[in-house]
């Protein structure tokens, strides 16, 4: 921004552009009318006016290209500092934006694990349900084996088995809800570090 505020000052005598070249022109009539010497009292020649138009023709030409290159000078100088600008903007705005995606990634992982846990905890306890039921039948504790959820009658040996196999699933299912923990507790206290003021 500094830069704009001193390109602008020093531009500013350029106001006065339209000022002076009015002063020139008038004084270069004024020098005309009193270096010819016209006889206003009589109609004058269409050469007298050719040359009153040659020389008006030769002091505004210069003078209207002049003007006209400088506004084309200040007109490039003001779009490259607004470009700049602009180009300024848009990388704060892409930054921003990377840094959203980037808080949303987190947020949507967050909310996976959460779900991810939750159905992990659902899981281990329908797996225990199963391994309890097993257990606290009569005929188990007897000896005699156990009826399976859906109503199957499992002899004693297979009925272990089973028990067996339910444990080692619950174990298995609480090894990954651990893993889903830690990553969650990594991502909140990342989150809570980047949230943080320094």
């Amino acid at each position: 921004m500094p830069k704009a505020s001193k390109e602008s000052k020093a531009w500013a005598w350029a106001e006065y552009i339209p000022v002076l070249g009015i002063l020139v022109l008038v004084g270069g009539i004024a020098y005309w009318l009193t270096r010819f010497d016209i006889k206003w009292d009589e109609q004058p020649g269409l050469t007298t006016f050719g040359q009153l138009g040659d020389t008006f023709g030769g002091m505004l030409n210069p003078y209207i290209s002049l003007i006209a290159l400088f506004w084309l000078i200040r007109s490039v100088r003001i779009q490259r500092t607004e470009m700049a600008e602009t180009k300024s903007a848009l990388e704060a705005s892409a930054e921003a934006q990377l840094e959203l995606t980037n808080q949303a990634m987190k947020q949507t992982r967050i909310a996976a694990l959460t779900a991810l846990i939750s159905s992990s905890t659902a899981e281990i306890s329908i797996l225990q349900s199963n391994i309890h039921f097993l257990l606290n039948q009569e005929d188990f504790r007897k000896g005699n084996g156990a009826r399976d959820q859906d109503g199957t009658w499992l002899d004693l040996k297979i009925a272990f088995s089973r028990v067996t196999t339910l444990d080692k699933e619950v174990k298995r299912e609480l090894a990954r809800q651990e893993k889903y923990e830690n990553e969650l507790r990594e991502l909140l206290l990342i989150l809570t570090i980047e949230q943080s003021p320094e």
